[in-house]
């Protein structure tokens, strides 16, 4: 059994890591406020103007927008990833990983036990220094690194100078079609990786009539296509946004999870050290009680 010395230092020492994993905690529940405040705030605008532009999508005249249509098919397909910066967040980033694997298989870019060779006809943007690392270290190549600023101190601004580069790409036959990989936030404990498809912008399938024509319910002035033009990129970044942000709201979800288990667990630690200790403490002074009494009786 370890001497009582070593006990009280494993005592103080988990202790420690208990304040510590507590603050994080608390850190990590004040900035999952924050952060879900502003996805949920972001989220009504989103989904409002993703129904627009699909009804308007869906009578739009062929050939009105490059970005309406189907990119070259010998092209790549574009994957956006969206990760953390940061560790400490239990498993957000391992789910989120399994996901765009199974994806590529199910796609038949990559196969079980194909090795760590980045499939060719898949173009990776990544999001978040925790999946540029595991790409990279695994032979992935990544097209494109947003890494300033932090994924935490994105904005609006940031967020339009990404989205213009990733139609840019599209609209040079870079890639084929550009897929959105995140983890979609639904409440404190549920959070689950997604795919939403990006480019291009596909309309609604309720958005065709009884006879299986597109139709829309409303008089469009000047033209579907001028407003398109001006929609659809605002579309875009808007969506990319909303998805940021549900991302960052799950990875601090996850965090706060995960440092309240590590309390927890440190807790029980301390508490059955606690124990050990007095058990410990016990033996000692019952075998110094159990001396004295000896000596008394052996000068007898």
């Amino acid at each position: 059994m370890a001497s009582l010395r070593d006990i009280r230092r494993r005592i103080k020492s988990v202790s420690s890591i208990k304040q510590i994993t507590r603050a994080m905690e608390m850190v990590a529940t004040t900035k999952l406020r924050r952060f879900q405040g502003r996805a949920q705030a972001s989220r009504p605008f989103a989904n409002q103007i993703e129904a627009i532009v699909g009804k308007l999508a869906a009578v739009a005249p062929e050939g009105s927008s490059r970005l309406l249509q189907q990119g070259a098919k010998d092209a790549p397909v574009g994957i956006v990833v969206v990760t953390s910066d940061r560790g400490l967040c239990g498993a957000y980033n391992t789910n989120l990983l399994a996901s765009l694997h199974r994806y590529l298989e199910s796609r038949g870019f990559e196969t079980k036990g194909a090795g760590p060779a980045s499939p060719k006809n898949v173009r990776l943007y990544v999001f978040g220094k925790k999946g540029y690392m595991y790409l990279s270290k695994r032979g992935y190549e990544v097209a494109r690194y947003f890494a300033e600023p932090p994924l935490e101190k994105f904005s609006y601004q940031d967020v339009r100078v990404a989205a213009k580069q990733l139609v840019k790409d599209f609209e040079a036959g870079a890639i084929s079609e550009l897929q959105i990989l995140s983890t979609r936030f639904e409440s404190m404990v549920t959070y689950k990786p997604g795919r939403a498809q990006w480019l291009p912008v596909e309309p609604p399938k309720a958005a065709a009539g009884a006879g299986g024509e597109a139709t829309l319910d409303a008089i469009v002035e000047p033209n579907v296509q001028f407003l398109l033009d001006k929609l659809v990129p605002k579309y875009l970044e808007m969506k990319l946004w909303n998805l940021l942000l549900e991302a960052l709201t799950s990875e601090y979800a996850s965090r706060r999870v995960s440092m309240k288990n590590a309390t927890d667990a440190a807790e029980e630690m301390r508490y059955s050290l606690l124990r050990t200790y007095n058990r410990a403490r016990q033996e000692n002074i019952t075998k110094q009680l159990l001396e004295i009494v000896g000596g008394a009786e052996a000068l007898r």
